[in-house]
């Protein structure tokens, strides 16, 4: 009986030694699984992090380069109005009227060289004007203009007729 129960021991510590070593082997496997899912997590959350940085820094490219081609833009802009201004007070219509222009295809939306342009274009017109040879032409408008003056008890009616520079 004796023997019996030394070989019922041996056997039940035998497999419990068993048990023990499979689920010794189970939390090593269940370790090693969660181990793999926290990698694969890590693996994921790294690359999540990496793309997030890599757009930040395209997008941070893109707003650096929109700046620096809004500042020369900015600069063109400005070279082209100082350039027409410089022309119109040198009288200097057509240049002026040119930088303008160039000024307008930078920025379309602006209107001081819409502005320009037309004040250029009623300087022309009166320089113009000024190139008449006749007074009359000179002085009045195309077309018909009538005055009427009174001399003495008389009302003199005088028409003015200006055809191109003739009066």
């Amino acid at each position: 009986k004796v023997r019996l129960a030394k070989e019922k021991a041996a056997s039940d510590s035998i497999k419990s030694y068993a048990i023990l070593q499979q689920k010794a082997l189970a939390e090593a496997a269940e370790k090693r699984r969660l181990a793999d899912e926290k990698a694969k997590a890590d693996a994921l959350a790294k690359a999540k992090a990496d793309k997030e940085r890599a757009i930040a820094e395209a997008d941070e490219k893109v707003r650096l380069a929109t700046e620096a081609a809004e500042r020369e833009a900015n600069q063109k802009y400005d070279r082209a109005i100082a350039k027409a201004d410089s022309s119109l007070s040198a009288k200097d219509y057509n240049a002026a009227v040119s930088f303008y222009n160039e000024a307008l295809t930078i920025k379309p939306k602006e209107s001081y060289p819409k502005d320009k342009i037309s004040e250029v274009g009623i300087l022309q017109d009166f320089e113009n004007r000024a190139q008449y040879t006749n007074e009359l032409a000179k002085k009045y408008k195309q077309g018909i203009t009538e005055e009427i003056t009174k001399e003495g008890s008389t009302a003199v009616t005088t028409r003015i007729v200006v055809v191109g520079n003739t009066g």
